[in-house]
């Protein structure tokens, strides 16, 4: 956190960046917001920040790694940008704060793929199909 309030500070950013710190309930913040950009390079599995951001009907933008790759749509429910290129990251911003008809269609995208694909509902019943299969090929003598 300090690297990143020095970045702030040395470049003149304090009066547009605010660092929240811990938020227990971030409904409000994410109503609030535009779009969510996950900057981060260490692969998280499933975030579920962008699947949060999403059921928020927020297109989402990060780099392209496992996980990510795996929630947004690229130029579907988001934008993706390759790992590590800050540039296209930057530039993926901008592309959707100035084309309003490519953020409402990912917006209502990144919405209805989080409603039909990652409700509890839904993960329930792909983690009991999993295990239902993974049982019946009797894999007892292995455990």
């Amino acid at each position: 956190k300090g690297a990143v309030l020095d970045s702030i500070k040395k470049n003149n950013l304090s009066h547009c960046v605010t660092i929240l710190g811990f938020i227990s309930d971030i409904k409000h913040e994410l109503e609030s917001s535009h779009l969510f950009v996950l900057p981060s390079l260490y692969s998280e599995g499933c975030p579920t920040s962008i699947m949060e951001a999403m059921s928020f009907g927020l297109p989402c933008i990060a780099y392209d790694i496992c996980g990510n790759n795996e929630l947004i749509i690229d130029g579907k429910t988001g934008l993706l940008a390759q790992e590590g290129d800050t540039k296209m990251l930057a530039s993926h911003i901008c592309n959707l704060i100035e084309n309003k008809i490519l953020y409402n269609r990912m917006a209502n995208a990144s919405q209805l793929r989080i409603r039909k694909y990652f409700t509890m509902k839904k993960c329930e019943e792909m983690h009991y199909k999993t295990f239902s299969q993974f049982n019946k090929k009797n894999y007892s003598k292995v455990f």
